[in-house]
């Protein structure tokens, strides 16, 4: 059937040096990601976010799963956790 997933991630700790922060939903047949340039990080202060949807076909033994990529300087950063932090997916047709 169709799926649609959603996942959103905040993240604290982002530096001057990091270039790129990366949001990917991966499944067993199609990928999507989402990112934001963060060349200029002064702009964003420590602290930043991304979301993402996507709707996959998949069949019952298919799997799905969240990449977060940072680019750039240590490639170290903090998930923050709580509302702000969410994966979820569920049957639409």
């Amino acid at each position: 059937g169709k799926y649609l997933f959603t996942a959103a991630v905040s993240v604290s700790g982002i530096t001057s040096d990091m270039d790129q922060m990366q949001l990917h939903i991966l499944t067993s047949h199609a990928d999507a990601g989402a990112s934001i340039d963060l060349l200029d990080t002064d702009d964003l202060g420590s602290s930043n976010g991304r979301s993402l949807s996507i709707i996959a076909q998949m069949a019952a033994s298919d799997t799905a799963r969240v990449n977060l990529y940072i680019s750039g300087g240590s490639k170290v950063v903090d998930i923050t956790t709580g509302r702000y932090c969410t994966f979820s997916g569920t049957l639409i047709a």
